[in-house]
């Protein structure tokens, strides 16, 4: 397994920490882009979704805030297109960009504060 170069290293516990933010009330109340703003520094609340959910680590659940995929293990990623996913069975995934190659998406608009449940996403108002 090739994790190097990848800018950050995430275990499920942090995953599932990040995660427990993905939910109306703390997004609307402004408690997941602090503690992203404190823990994942330079990232945007709606890149690490992305990262997560194009990775497939994300368990979106009805009603409660989403979770880390009970196999993993760990993750290591760059951007929405760059990610390693490490499962417990030993086996590994991989995003269609090699680590150390490709940047965050930068965000189109201001978010919102404003939940979109079936992404996990907050909704951006687009910059003039």
């Amino acid at each position: 397994m090739r994790a190097q170069g990848y800018r950050e290293t995430r275990t499920k516990a942090e995953i599932d920490r990040l995660l427990h933010y993905d939910f109306v009330i703390p997004i609307s109340r402004g408690f997941t882009t602090k503690h992203v703003n404190e823990n994942y520094p330079g990232w945007t609340w709606n890149q690490l979704v992305c990262t997560l959910n194009n990775a497939g680590v994300r368990v979106a659940r009805p009603g409660s805030p989403s979770a880390c995929h009970d196999e993993v293990v760990r993750v290591h990623f760059d951007s929405e297109q760059s990610w390693l996913v490490e499962r417990a069975d030993g086996s590994t995934t991989t995003g269609p960009a090699p680590a150390g190659t490709t940047s965050p998406k930068p965000p189109s608009g201001s978010a919102t504060g404003i939940h979109d449940l079936s992404t996990g996403m907050m909704v951006e108002i687009e910059r003039d």
